[in-house]
């Protein structure tokens, strides 16, 4: 059966979902609104209620897949990884640091971007991916 919803109640077999991150910790109360959320969330309370109604899920037989798993699968495919390289992360739609740290982060092979900014090259204040701290102001 292919992907896709073919039924408003019927039963749920399988979901994809995205946990919560750096990108929910940068939101604030000026900019929520325009990103369409209701309200700032507490990340590391929103992480922790993420995981346990995936666990539920999966206690109900529901096959549940993470979309950073499924990207960092994506990303082990050189041509799947170079498409995101020069349609998604281009430097004329993240900019030229985000778009050369995307490309180091892509190539690195390592989980959830952990690498460090080359040296010599600053962070820009940004904080490390996964951190649940906003950025400096």
């Amino acid at each position: 059966m292919p992907f896709g919803v073919f039924s408003e109640v019927g039963r749920l077999r399988k979901v994809m979902v995205h946990r919560p991150g750096l990108e929910h910790a940068r939101l604030t109360p000026s900019n929520a609104a325009e990103l369409l959320f209701d309200d700032v969330l507490w990340v590391a309370k929103a992480k922790s209620e993420h995981d346990a109604f995936a666990e539920v899920m999966r206690g109900r037989g529901v096959e549940v897949f993470e979309a950073e798993e499924l990207l960092a699968q994506a990303l082990t495919v050189p041509a799947a990884r170079e498409w995101v390289c020069g349609h998604i992360l281009s430097e004329r739609e993240v900019g030229i640091a985000a778009a050369a740290r995307a490309r180091l982060l892509t190539r690195s092979g390592r989980p959830n971007g952990a690498i460090h900014p080359p040296e010599g090259e600053e962070s820009h204040g940004a904080p490390e991916p996964g951190s649940d701290s906003p950025p400096p102001r």
